[in-house]
């Protein structure tokens, strides 16, 4: 990753050899939160489990009170980001992610 982030800067975006380094990219990334979900936090959750815990209690409170004051605002967007019109063109999103594979 650290290299193809670099690399496509330098990449004209038409060009093949973006298109592959791009499709490189995403292999790398896709590798590397397998490991992490796979291996690493399994294995941080074990060793964790109680201060995890105690954590996602503290964050939940957080976030109760960050959002205590905007309800209304929190509501809209979630009715945008749950749409049928957002839903698909996300979706369509994804498609075009996976066709070019």
């Amino acid at each position: 990753m650290r290299e193809s982030i670099p690399k496509l800067h330098t990449m004209a975006l038409d060009t093949s050899a973006y298109d592959d380094t791009f499709m490189q990219l995403i292999r790398e990334v896709i590798h590397h939160v397998v490991d992490e979900e796979t291996i690493l936090l399994p294995m941080a959750e074990d060793v964790l489990a109680a201060d995890l815990r105690k954590s996602g209690t503290q964050m939940k409170m957080r976030r109760l009170r960050l959002v205590a004051h905007c309800p209304t605002k929190i509501a809209v967007n979630q009715s945008i980001a749950l749409s049928p019109k957002c839903r698909s063109a996300s979706a369509r999103r994804s498609s075009d992610i996976v066709s070019t594979t």
